[in-house]
């Protein structure tokens, strides 16, 4: 063993871990999802402000996507929905500029061609407009 190295004590990787381990344990337990806690992990995570939203979503703040079938496909304009509830209520979902296309029929159905349960030609929902049929596929691209 060299003279220098004589009186010094090594510390492989395992001994950090374990100095470690407790430490990870003690911030784990701070952030702990209790009633409180889950409040402070969502408001440290999530609750980025609107500054930064406004970079990238539309001046309303609305999130939307859609998976188009080829990459040079787009929309026309907004989409307006025109649904009947499960309790006759009628339910309009309407953008804030005059809708192209707009989609009218049973919610429920809506929500089956959304996730995949039947092809929209199975329904009575009817679409009307530039991107009528191009909505219809894209509603289905959420329940992937």
């Amino acid at each position: 063993m060299p003279a220098a190295a004589a009186g010094r004590r090594t510390y492989g990787k395992a001994s950090l871990e374990c100095l470690a381990a407790p430490l990870q344990k003690a911030l784990h337990w701070a952030a702990r999802n209790t009633h409180t806690g889950s409040r402070r992990n969502i408001a440290t995570h999530y609750d980025l402000g609107n500054d930064f939203f406004r970079l990238f979503l539309d001046p309303t703040l609305m999130y939307s996507s859609a998976v188009f079938e080829r990459a040079d496909m787009t929309m026309s304009g907004p989409v307006a929905l025109e649904l009947t509830g499960p309790n006759g209520e009628q339910w309009r979902f309407d953008p804030d500029r005059p809708a192209l296309t707009t989609i009218r029929g049973s919610a429920a159905e809506f929500c089956d061609v959304a996730a995949r349960r039947v092809d929209p030609a199975e329904t009575d929902l009817v679409a009307s407009g530039p991107d009528a049929a191009a909505v219809l596929r894209l509603v289905r691209t959420y329940a992937l």
